[in-house]
């Protein structure tokens, strides 16, 4: 283990396939000189938008590989959270941050999109995510999940406003989260996407973006990588929130030409593009 790099705890899953979860964010944060310690919260042999979806839950494992880089004295400058597999693996990573909380804490709320819960998911988990936003310095919620977290799920039907984005982030804080980003914000009397966020001490900040016709998994956790690595660097909210949309743009430029795929970005072209 290198002294010299800080580092950092992944915990997310790990699909067999694609780069997505823990197979997107590693590289993303390698790159930028992380020391990485991933910790796979369920193997899934392919995403939960199947109807099908085998799946290995690992939460023995989390807590055995806990219990022994702690028994090596390993700490960690960040932790980064995904894909929670089952609401008692919230338990294990509260009890690691309670008995020793790093200085940066990063919640990707895995768990919802389009309106709805992932298949085998339910309010069960929202509450799971809940108790682990109290601990975060950031908390990246698509606008489904952040819906879902805040409980407005009117949100879900209907046309969302500026101030229906900003009802959200206030709903984000107010669970103990210092900062709240928000991807995935169409407000339709605008015709325009936005990433909006906002930490408790500052304003409101929001990026357009133009929404692209070619589909591509691993987006949010390609967002979320850039946007702790560049945290983590000292970089404000509002500047790391922007590398990371500039990084997206890019990969999605570098996509228009291929078809939509469950396989992410290709992203060794682009990790020397990392700010």
């Amino acid at each position: 283990m290198d002294e010299h790099r800080e580092s950092v705890l992944l915990m997310n899953d790990f699909p067999c396939y694609g780069k997505v979860a823990l197979n997107a964010m590693g590289p993303v944060l390698s790159a930028m000189g992380f020391e990485l310690y991933r910790l796979p919260t369920a193997l899934l042999s392919n995403t939960l938008n199947y109807r099908h979806v085998a799946a290995f839950d690992t939460t023995e494992y989390m807590r055995q590989a806990l219990a022994a880089w702690q028994a090596q004295g390993v700490s960690f400058h960040g932790v980064c959270t995904g894909y929670l597999h089952t609401p008692r693996q919230a338990g294990i990573i509260e009890n690691m941050l309670r008995q020793r909380l790093p200085s940066f804490v990063m919640v990707d709320p895995v768990m919802a999109d389009n309106g709805a819960f992932y298949s085998g998911l339910s309010e069960a988990t929202a509450q799971a995510m809940r108790t682990l936003a109290a601990y975060a310095s950031v908390i990246t919620p698509n606008v489904t999940e952040a819906a879902l977290l805040t409980g407005q799920a009117e949100l879900l039907r209907g046309p969302l406003s500026d101030a229906d984005v900003r009802a959200l982030l206030d709903g984000l804080l107010a669970l103990g989260a210092k900062a709240a980003v928000v991807t995935g914000c169409f407000l339709a009397q605008e015709n325009m996407h936005y990433v909006y966020g906002c930490s408790a001490d500052g304003p409101v900040f929001r990026f357009a973006y133009r929404h692209s016709a070619v589909r591509r998994f691993g987006t949010g956790d390609t967002f979320s990588a850039v946007l702790a690595g560049c945290l983590m660097r000292g970089h404000s909210l509002e500047k790391s929130a922007s590398a990371s949309l500039r990084f997206l743009n890019r990969a999605f430029e570098q996509a228009q030409s291929q078809p939509s795929c469950e396989d992410g970005f290709a992203l060794e072209s682009l990790l020397g593009e990392l700010p």
